[in-house]
This record gives C-alpha cells, sequence and structure tokens, in this order.
C-alpha cells in the first residue's frame, strides 16, 4: 500500500495480502467473508495476522456511504472530513466495495507516537487526556439511563504496561455539555493540541482504498481518518460505498473497561443519526 508520497506501509503488506485477487470477482457485502476466509475449515487471513479472532463473533457490520436527507446522519453516513478517532472494538477492518469520484483518502496516525510526542511537548495536556471525559451515548443508553456515561473515558490508558487509547472529539465535546460542563476555551486547547499532532504529516499515513482493498487496524493503537468526499451526481448505486468491520478478539490486549464498549444492537426503526446541535458544533 502505497502513501501518498509514494513509500511504502510495510505493516499493512500482509493485509493486503489478503484481498491481492479481490479485483478479479465482484465485491458486495455477501462477498466479504470470503475476503476473509481462504476456504472451508481453512485459517482465515484475519486469525493470521492477528491470532485468535473468532469471525463468527463480528461484533457490527456496517455500510459507509453518504446518506442523502439525513441532515443528522453519524459520521460514517456522510461525506464531511473525519478527524483522528477510534471506534467500539478491539479491531477494524475498512474493505472498499467503490471508491468516490474526488477525496476520501484514509489517513492512519499511531497513537503511541502521538503519545510519546504529547509527552514530550504537552505534558500537562497529556494529564488531561489520562484524566479522561464523559461520553455522549448518541441516544443509545437504555431507558433511565444518563445521556452519558457515568464515569471518565481516558483518552489514554495503561493496562498491563500496554498503554491503548480510546478519542471521538465529538462525544467528548457532547458529554462533558451533557453533563453541565460544557468544556472552556482551556479544556479545547487541549483537545486542539492532541488533533494538531495527530495531524502532523510526518505522523501520519495516506492512502485511498480501491474496490476490492481492505485494512484492518489495532483500534487502541491507531487512530483513523478520512477526507471529505465527492460523489458529484453518481447514482445511489455507483457512489462511494464502504462497509465496515467491528472484530472481537478475546485477550488480544488488556484495556481499562471504560474504553471496552460497543455500543447497542441495532433497533428496527431507528436510524444511526443523533443531533448534537445543541451540545456542540463539532460533527467529527
Amino acid at each position: 500500500m502505497a502513501g501518498a508520497s509514494g513509500r511504502r506501509f510495510d505493516p499493512f503488506a500482509t493485509a493486503l495480502s489478503a484481498t491481492e485477487n479481490a479485483s478479479s470477482v465482484p465485491v458486495s457485502q455477501k462477498d466479504l467473508p470470503a475476503l476473509l476466509r481462504t476456504g472451508e475449515g481453512e485459517p482465515s487471513h484475519v486469525r493470521a495476522l492477528f491470532g485468535d479472532v473468532d469471525l463468527n463473533r463480528l461484533r457490527r457490520m456496517a455500510d459507509i456511504l453518504d446518506i442523502d436527507g439525513e441532515t443528522l446522519a453519524r459520521a460514517y453516513r456522510n461525506k464531511q472530513e473525519l478527524s483522528p478517532h477510534t471506534d467500539s472494538c478491539d479491531l477494524i477492518g475498512l474493505a472498499c466495495l467503490r471508491d468516490a469520484k474526488t477525496g476520501g483518502v484514509s489517513r492512519l496516525t499511531s497513537a503511541l507516537t502521538v503519545h510519546n510526542v504529547m509527552r514530550e511537548e504537552y505534558p500537562e495536556s497529556l494529564e488531561h487526556l489520562y484524566r479522561g471525559y464523559v461520553f455522549h451515548r448518541r441516544g443509545e443508553e437504555k431507558p433511565g439511563d444518563l445521556p452519558y456515561t457515568p464515569y471518565r473515558v481516558p483518552v489514554y490508558s495503561n493496562t498491563g504496561g500496554k498503554v491503548s487509547a480510546r478519542y471521538v472529539r465529538t462525544y467528548v465535546e457532547a458529554g462533558e455539555a451533557a453533563a453541565g460542563r460544557p468544556m472552556g476555551e482551556a479544556e479545547l486547547a487541549v483537545l486542539d493540541r492532541f488533533e494538531e499532532v495527530t495531524k502532523r504529516p510526518e505522523l501520519m499515513l495516506e492512502f485511498t482504498l480501491r474496490p476490492g482493498e481492505i485494512y484492518f487496524i489495532n483500534n487502541y493503537t491507531i487512530l483513523h481518518a478520512r477526507t471529505a468526499f465527492d460523489d458529484g451526481d453518481a447514482e445511489e448505486d455507483r457512489r462511494r460505498h464502504l462497509l465496515r468491520l467491528w472484530l472481537e478478539v478475546p485477550q488480544m490486549r488488556p484495556v481499562h473497561p471504560h474504553i471496552r464498549s460497543g455500543g447497542i444492537e441495532a433497533v428496527p426503526g431507528r436510524t444511526p443519526s443523533f443531533d448534537w446541535s445543541k451540545l456542540t458544533n463539532n460533527r467529527n
């Protein structure tokens, strides 16, 4: 996989080999398991990469595409730029069915490298990130529960000697606002410093997934993002379309219990949308 400058990023070469023949066959959601398994009873490419992965325990599979008319759509259902963040799983897989007319460049940054830069340049801000913030629950809370987590979710945590990250800026800002303590300039500056480091070109790998390509990343050590994209006037069945997998890997890594969260199962009749406007202006 070549970055924007043409350099290769070797740690993902093995992951790419799992789909090296994908472009020779039609790629669809029902074909995706074929990209993850070599055949009946044989080890999967995912298991070869990451060890004990139970492919029957997909935490969630979701379509990533722009949905017309959903002004409140969650980030994976619109075309805006997404800042570096993590998801709610152990491993993330992204498979490309169709790429965009323009944009949609994937960006990956090592959360551990960012941690070390923060320790050298902004140690006080790093302390705030370790303390963490309450996260907004995006309307997924159970009846009677608070709309935000009753505990702080650390952006960085060290469990069993392993540093891990959990970060989504919108959830942080909205959660703190819902808890009755909107973030002031000094608190927002901490997040600004963190995001500035995550977006430094020398720390970020940029590439565009093409149809039939897929990548897998450790959700606790890699921050992922994308640039805005545009499908022009393409019909819906020709617009950018990726499939996202959230995978559970038992005992993959010791992590803080407050950063391991899978959300809720899909509810018939409900769409993954939420109105953030009264809590934060940030949408990514």
